[in-house]
């Protein structure tokens, strides 16, 4: 049972540092305050303040990307579940969202643009980053993550 405490704590020590640092760079930003309370995140912040939601931030610990960490913790903010309904969104969000997958995609997407260019010398490097843009801009607009949310 101490272990697993400690583990939990560990996890939420981790998702309140990685909020802290989004807070001290945009300090005008209080996205994140329905998690925990935004004026805490300062450098001497305790914690084990009470203004912290803990179960909730134990889990979004667990997402190993900092990036991914703060978008499941922004859905949640907005959402504002019950704190088991959160904990299996992030767990729903972390199967779907992981570092192997990533970089999987990374690789796959890497080789088909190199064996483009290859068959296409005339493709320069900056048409392929226009063409991500593009992908990218009009992905995000069929592609809301909000499903993952709603599962």
């Amino acid at each position: 049972m101490l272990k697993e405490k400690e583990t939990q704590c560990k996890y939420k020590r981790r998702a309140i540092l990685v909020l802290r640092l989004h807070s001290v760079k945009f300090p005008e930003d209080s996205m994140y305050s329905w998690l925990c309370n935004v004026y805490l995140l300062g450098a001497f912040a305790p914690f084990d303040s009470e203004d912290f939601r803990e179960e909730i931030l134990s889990e979004l610990g667990r997402i190993e990307d900092d990036y991914e960490l703060r978008y499941a913790a922004k859905k949640v903010c907005q959402l504002k579940p019950q704190t088991e309904e959160a904990i299996n969104m992030i767990r729903r969000f972390r199967e779907v969202h992981t570092v192997n997958s990533v970089n999987l995609v990374r690789e796959v997407v890497s080789q088909a643009v190199t064996d483009y260019q290859k068959v296409n010398p005339c493709i320069s490097d900056l048409d392929v980053n226009r063409a991500f843009y593009e992908f990218n801009s009009e992905y995000w607009t069929r592609n809301d993550e909000d499903e993952i949310f709603s599962l």
